[in-house]
Order: structure tokens, then C-alpha cells, then sequence
């Protein structure tokens, strides 16, 4: 029988039936993959059938592709991020870009040079090539986005959306040999998809979930509008009830506009307000018209070719070749039998007010120790504590457990014993922070709600509204400025943005943002990386790039100065000493302490281990399912024996009793990964 009394100080073990489910699971993924790479013929797979091997695809359909007609004939196209020339009537493709430069929507002017947007870098840019695909060259830079690029008739200029002007897409234009930027649309919400009037007057695009078109003047013009809905007396847009409008191309002569009409899960080519397709899968994409009555398009994972008025559509046929590459490592030794003690993760250290002890998690528990001490163990239970901090007088600490059910706040005092469940609203509450005089604690639910609590009479009130994944709150100096990290996005369009402080005035509300810098800068990650005030209010700590820096700021939480840089280490999770003169963070495995004036800073030995306790025996796992990885089913009600911490079978529920012990998962699935 394995001994699960209380460890020594510095040593956890951890429950048997624990470690047995978790190597039931490890187990079953080893079982799983051998399983399915033990036949070293398959494709992909080496000789000795494990690592994969590089190989050629030749594809004769892609998923989700644009086509651009060229002015030879030919047809250019993105697939699986590469471009592809296509020859006139069909053929062999030729590779022109390689997967690394991520490419999409591609379109041909009239002196066969490429226009497409790209994400190499980090950032959707545009880029030029010549017909060939060399000589590339990426025509705008920065942090925004720009996207959908398409030549004007004459070659002289590119329009494009972009949501460099105020965080909504607008449709612009870039003179090619000036480079000189000029915006068309301003409204409120996104304007997207440009593409040209064939005499370059207009602007054809997507506003909204209508089509329009702006001229150098900014006159607008609704060519389709918003698709009504199905019952009248709904007031929801369509693009809410599923239909969208994307992909316009205006007509040679002007008079009409193609787009492709997108409702649930059919999509159609038009042509103004008429279908022009019947059920094919058409790709959202702008078509290109090859005569007055042609337009080439995309759609079923092909090129094709439809003329309006005779209602004939041909495909265009391809072979398009790419090279997945094979693999080249050395694959990880599980090792399920190694009992040899090791160094336990440490996470999210505090460091207290005087400077002389820290708290963290490990092993699932909060841990308290005195900077060159032992640890000393403050849970010891199985339930799951996160987050803890000090009080600012260091005699407290608050933390959060879900041992009442879900993540609630507690504040117990440090030298004993004594604690108070302090939050209990539906859900989990998360990241409590003293307040200076510790009267008052902010803290987080589930949603991303940021609320306020007073300790006094218990009164609970919601300061910052649910936002998406909020970094833990800091408090300024005076108690009436919170700050947070938080997301502020470009867009609406996407979720796209930086992690950047946000700042709160407590009494009102009020929300500002600001980088962490330059405007591009963004926190690591909102988890744990900051901001964190210090308790004299001059500064906030954060971590860009990996790296931890420090940034003076005034009673409200803007910038008075650049952020500088602490030291070099990588770093995570930074904390304060109380008199603003210290930072500890997590620096890889190790925790370290920095004057923040010099940058030097000192490793923290934290000496405790953990010894695995590995299960001997049998054991009979109970589960209610399990999933395989390689059906679409559940596989229900069956038995996985373990033996001597290998998996020996997994049958279906045996009526007899089970083999040893028995860990009842009867309510539970059983899954690889």
C-alpha cells in the first residue's frame, strides 16, 4: 500500500490514484501512436515507421482558393499559402512564392506583375512580384493591417482596406511610384474587398453587408443592398441571421456588379441581385471578368470559367506539386519509471512588503518562504489554489480555491491559521489585489469581469465590465486608479490588437489605454506579466518582448517616461518589494531578485523537490467512454487494466470483478492528449 501521509517540509507526493490516471492517459497516447505508426509502410512515416518523411503532394483541388485571370491568359492563384501560375486552358501549376512568405489573394495587372497581401513578418502587408514571383518587394509596413490589394486599370496605383486610420477597416490606395497613401472611405464601420471600375473612376467594395462604390471625391453609391431578411419584422441585420455580401467586381461596361452571396452554408456567384450559380460551393472571393459576358472565379476546390449569357461554365484543370518537408528531431523518452527526486515548478511568485520572503505556488498548494529559508507549505489539500498575494502590511495574504466548488477569494492570516472565504458569486473569482490600506480587494471572475470588493461591509461592485482575458489588477498609490492589461483592438473586423495597459479610475470608472511604449509594443502575456504598480505610485513594471521593463508614470497611471529595461534576463510574473526598490520575476525555471536602479539580480534558491510516486500493481481505470483519436464515436463503458504503470488492456466493461484496485471513472472520458 503506497503511504500518502504528510511529507517532510520540501517534499510532496502526490496521490496515487492521481498519478494512475494521468499515466493512464500518457499511456494512451504511446499506445495510440504506436498503434498508429507500427506499419513503416504507410505514407509519411520512415523505415523504421515514426518520423515523417519528406514527400511531394500533387493536388488537382484546393480549398478556399483566389484566382486572378492574367493578361496572357494564364491564372494566378494562392494555394496552401503559395502562389501558382496556372497556363492558359489548364496544365502543369508553377510554383512562384514559398510557404514561408504566406500569401493570399493575389490579383494580375495590366503589365503581368503580381499584387497580393502576405503575413511574413507577423503583419498582412501588400507585396509586389514580377510575373515570376522574384523581385518581391513589400510596399507597406507597420503595425496595421492591409489586406484585399487589386491593381487599378492603368497600373499606377493599388487599392486595399486597411485599419490604419482609426481602428476600422477603410478602403485606401497607394500611388506605386510615389508610394503616397490616400484614404476614400471614413465611416464608422468596415469598408473592405476594393476592387476597380474598369476606368478607374470608382471603387467598388464591401460596406458593411452592402455593396457600394466611392469615387476620388468620396461619393458613395449603394449598388446591392443589405440582403433583407427572411421575416420583415426582424430588426437584425442579415450578416446576423447568416447572409453576407463579399467579393465585388464591377463590369466592363459598368452596368453590373458580381459578387458571391454567402447564406448559412450554401454560397453563390451573382450577378446584381441573380444567382448565377446552383449549387457549387463558390469561395468568398473577387471574381475576375475575362470579357463582357465571362468571369472566372472559384469554386468545388477549382478554377472555373462561366459565360453569363450562355449559361456555360467550363473548369479550368491543374496539377499544383509542394514538398512537405520531413522531419529531423530526436522524439521525446517518456520516462514513466524514473522515481529520482526533482526540483518542483515554481509559479507565480510574490514577493512580500519587506523584502525578505515570497510566496508561490507548486504542486497545487501556496508556499510561503524566507528568502535563503525552507519553504513552508500554507494548503496542503487537494483542491486547486491560484494567484496569491500579500497584504500590503505583510501579515495577510489573500489567494484563490475552488474547495468550496468554484474559485472563490480567501484572506487568512499569514503567522496562523485564521481565514475568510471573502467572495462567493456564481462562477469562479480569480487575481485579488490588495488595495494600499488593504480595505479593499479587486479581483476577476470567469468572464473577465474586474470587481471591487470592500473587506468592511462585504459590498461587491463591478468596475470594468467583462472584457476578453484581462491580466490580474494593481492598484496606484492613492487606491483610485486600477490598472490591468488588456486587450485593445484595431478592429471589429478581427480580433486582432496589442495587450496594453489599461487604466481605470475606481470612483467613476473611466477607462484609458496605453501602450507599454512604442504603439506597436504589446505585454507578453495579460496572465502574469503586469503592469504591476509600485507601492510609492512613480512606476509601473511590465513584460515586453520576454524582456521586464519599468516605466514612470503619474498619479493616474500615464507615462511621464520611456519604459526602460530592468536587465537582460527573460522574464516572467514580476512583483515589488514594498519599497519600490526590488523586483522579483520568474526568470526560465528560476526565480530571481533585481535592484531595480543596477539591474543585478540574484537567483532565490527555492529547495523544494518532488518524487514522483509510481504506481505498482494492478489497477482496473472504470471510465464511462473513451475516445480513441481515429473513430468519430465514444467508445462506452469500458475497462482499462494497468499493470505495473503500463496500460495491459482495454476491453469493455467486464462483468466480473476487476482486476486490483479500482479508480471508478464511470462518469468520466478517457482521451489521448
Amino acid at each position: 500500500m503506497t503511504d500518502t501521509s504528510t511529507p517532510p517540509a520540501g517534499k510532496k507526493n502526490v496521490l496515487p490514484w492521481i498519478i494512475v490516471a494521468a499515466l493512464a492517459v500518457i499511456a494512451l497516447i504511446v499506445w495510440f501512436a504506436v498503434a498508429a505508426g507500427s506499419d513503416s509502410g504507410e505514407p509519411g512515416t520512415n523505415a523504421e515507421g515514426s518520423l515523417p518523411r519528406e514527400a511531394d503532394v500533387t493536388v488537382t483541388e484546393g480549398t478556399n482558393i483566389t484566382a486572378t485571370a492574367a493578361p496572357d491568359g494564364s491564372t494566378i492563384m494562392d494555394l496552401h499559402g503559395m502562389l501558382y501560375r496556372v497556363p492558359e486552358g489548364g496544365g502543369e501549376a508553377e510554383k512562384l512564392s514559398d510557404p514561408e512568405h504566406e500569401v493570399a489573394r493575389p490579383h494580375v495587372g495590366p503589365d503581368g506583375r503580381i499584387v497580393y497581401q502576405s503575413y511574413d513578418g507577423g503583419d498582412f502587408d501588400i507585396w509586389i512580384a514580377e510575373p515570376d514571383g522574384s523581385d518581391r518587394e513589400k510596399i507597406t509596413d507597420g503595425y496595421f493591417d492591409y489586406r484585399e490589394p487589386r491593381w487599378s486599370p492603368d497600373g499606377t496605383q493599388i487599392t486595399f482596406s486597411s485599419d490604419r486610420d482609426k481602428g476600422s477597416y477603410d478602403i485606401w490606395t497607394i500611388d506605386i511610384d510615389s508610394g503616397e497613401f490616400t484614404q476614400w472611405t471614413s465611416d464608422p464601420g468596415d469598408e473592405t474587398q476594393p476592387s476597380w471600375s474598369s476606368d478607374g473612376e470608382e471603387i467598388v467594395y464591401i460596406n458593411g453587408n452592402e455593396i457600394a462604390t466611392v469615387n476620388p471625391d468620396g461619393d458613395t453609391e449603394t449598388l446591392v443592398e443589405d440582403p433583407a431578411p427572411e421575416d420583415p419584422s426582424e430588426e437584425e441585420s442579415s450578416a446576423e441571421d447568416g447572409m453576407t455580401v463579399h467579393a465585388p467586381a464591377m463590369s466592363p461596361d459598368g452596368e453590373h456588379v458580381a459578387w458571391v452571396r454567402h447564406d448559412e452554408n450554401v454560397a453563390d456567384l451573382m450577378l446584381d441581385d441573380e444567382p448565377v450559380t446552383d449549387g457549387e460551393d463558390v469561395f468568398p472571393f473577387t471574381p475576375s471578368w475575362t470579357g463582357d459576358n465571362q468571369l472566372r472565379y472559384t469554386a468545388d476546390g477549382k478554377l472555373r470559367d462561366r459565360t453569363l449569357d450562355a449559361d456555360d461554365v467550363k473548369d479550368i484543370p491543374f496539377e499544383a506539386t509542394f514538398s512537405i518537408p520531413g522531419a529531423d528531431y530526436d522524439k521525446k523518452s517518456h520516462d514513466f519509471d524514473n522515481t529520482e527526486s526533482r526540483q518542483a515548478t515554481v509559479l507565480t511568485p510574490q514577493l512580500s512588503p519587506d523584502g525578505k520572503s515570497i510566496l508561490f505556488v507548486a504542486l497545487g498548494d501556496i508556499w510561503h518562504m524566507p528568502i535563503g529559508g525552507e519553504p513552508e507549505q500554507i494548503t496542503d489539500d487537494e483542491f486547486y489554489e491560484v494567484d496569491p498575494v500579500f497584504s500590503p502590511d505583510g501579515t495577510e495574504i489573500a489567494y484563490a480555491s475552488d474547495k468550496a466548488g468554484t474559485q472563490d477569494i480567501y484572506v487568512r492570516s499569514l503567522e496562523g491559521d485564521d481565514e475568510t472565504r471573502v467572495t462567493s458569486i456564481d462562477g469562479a473569482e480569480v487575481a485579488p489585489s490588495f488595495s494600499p490600506g488593504g480595505s479593499r480587494l479587486a479581483f476577476q471572475d470567469q468572464d473577465g469581469a474586474t470587481y471591487v470588493l470592500d473587506r468592511e461591509d462585504n459590498n461587491v461592485r463591478e468596475l470594468v465590465p467583462e472584457i476578453f482575458g484581462p491580466g490580474r489588477p494593481t492598484w496606484s498609490e492613492d487606491g483610485s486608479t486600477i490598472a490591468l492589461a488588456a486587450v485593445k483592438e484595431y478592429s471589429e473586423r478581427f480580433r486582432e490588437g496589442t495587450s496594453q495597459i489599461l487604466t481605470v479610475d475606481v470612483e467613476s470608472g473611466q477607462q484609458t489605454f496605453q501602450a507599454p511604449g512604442e504603439q506597436d509594443s504589446s505585454i507578453s502575456t495579460r496572465g502574469d506579466d503586469g503592469p504591476v504598480w509600485s507601492p510609492d505610485g512613480t512606476s509601473l513594471a511590465f513584460i515586453v518582448n520576454s524582456q521586464l521593463f519599468t516605466m514612470d508614470v503619474d498619479d493616474s497611471g500615464r507615462a511621464t517616461g520611456d519604459p526602460e529595461p530592468v536587465n537582460d534576463d527573460i522574464a516572467d510574473a514580476p512583483s515589488w518589494s514594498g519599497d519600490s526598490s526590488s523586483l522579483l520575476y520568474l526568470s526560465g525555471d528560476e526565480v530571481k531578485l533585481a535592484d531595480v536602479e543596477s539591474g543585478d539580480a540574484e537567483t532565490i534558491d527555492v529547495p523544494l523537490d518532488v518524487e514522483p510516486d509510481i504506481a505498482s500493481g494492478t489497477q482496473t481505470i472504470q471510465a464511462g467512454a473513451i475516445w480513441d483519436g481515429t473513430t468519430d464515436t465514444l467508445r462506452e463503458n469500458v475497462d482499462i487494466v494497468v499493470k505495473d504503470n503500463r496500460i495491459d488492456t482495454i476491453t469493455d466493461r467486464d462483468e466480473q470483478d476487476p482486476q486490483g484496485d479500482v479508480i471508478d471513472l464511470k462518469d468520466k472520458t478517457v482521451m489521448p492528449g
